[in-house]
């Protein structure tokens, strides 16, 4: 079964486990810098925690900042992906964001999952790809009138 829990800053117990589960993407496995600032950064966060069967596996967070909205850290671990549990991440990211008054979202996506964003009609800001801890990163902007939720939620559960 899946779950999942909002959380309002960094200041909930279980925000811990989120750092966790971006600790194990992008600076284990991915082998990125630390996020030394996110706890500043993160204070001021809407910060999303989805468990498959009780079991915390992936996260993902909304800054706000004006009208502009951006959704950043969104990682599963690596063990749940094919899932669909990323589907499921950003559209319920988008959805919290939908009950707002923003009028666009961006995302700084690595280039190779461009496509997942791409269904909800995000938009590649520019053909240039930028370097972030050696990964390729794309900005990609999504105008809120333009917010597709593709019908099937990609979500795979077995039994």
């Amino acid at each position: 079964m899946v779950t999942t829990k909002w959380m309002l800053g960094n200041i909930d117990p279980e925000y811990i486990i989120v750092q966790k589960i971006r600790d194990e993407v992008f600076v284990i496995e991915q082998c990125g810098s630390e996020f030394e600032a996110d706890a500043d950064f993160d204070k001021y966060g809407v910060h999303l925690l989805i468990y498959y069967d009780g079991i915390p596996c992936a996260t993902g967070a909304i800054f706000y900042n004006g009208t502009a909205v951006q959704m950043a850290r969104i990682c599963v671990l690596s063990e749940y992906r094919s899932m669909g549990l990323g589907d499921l991440a950003v559209r319920m990211l988008l959805y919290k964001i939908s009950q707002t008054d923003a009028k666009e979202v961006y995302v700084l996506s690595q280039c190779y999952i461009t496509g997942l964003y791409a269904k909800f009609g995000f938009k590649q800001t520019d053909d240039k790809a930028f370097d972030w801890d050696g990964i390729p990163h794309c900005k990609m902007i999504l105008k809120m009138d333009e917010l597709v939720f593709p019908k099937k939620c990609d979500i795979r559960i077995e039994n």
